[in-house]
């Protein structure tokens, strides 16, 4: 729990404080940051710290969890947007978990994935994003 607690005192680095918690073993940190993407009220408690600390571990669990999360969305477009644009700066492994994610559940749809695609690829203008999707 001590571990989880210096995280505080280094805001800027957090994402990779988390990271290397994570892919150290800390059971305490990943419980915590489970509870916070499973609770109902928790789009105020996911910061975009966890969102890239999750990303950038090799926790594959905590990758599905995400990839819920993700899913449970729904209407909150600022999630989907939070986690798009920071799928591209972790590992491998969650990149895929997540745009999985995005092609078995057609989330293309939403204009934040469409910008997040746009972005990693490089293949469109952005002023012209919906010519990746027939939408």
């Amino acid at each position: 729990m001590e571990s989880c607690r210096i995280l505080l005192y280094y805001p800027c680095n957090q994402d990779d404080l988390i990271a290397a918690e994570l892919d150290a073993g800390n059971t305490d940190l990943s419980q915590i940051i489970e509870d916070i993407l499973l609770s109902e009220n928790n789009t105020n408690l996911v910061t975009t710290a966890i969102i890239r600390g999750i990303i950038k571990s090799s926790h594959t669990y905590l990758h599905k969890v995400l990839g819920d999360f993700f899913l449970a969305a729904r209407l909150q477009e600022g999630v989907r947007q939070a986690i798009c644009e920071n799928m591209d700066c972790g590992t491998i492994e969650a990149f895929f978990t997540l745009f999985q994610i995005i092609t078995e559940h057609d989330l293309i749809r939403f204009s934040a994935v469409k910008r997040a695609i746009c972005t990693w690829t490089g293949l469109c203008n952005i002023n012209h994003v919906e010519r990746i999707t027939n939408n």
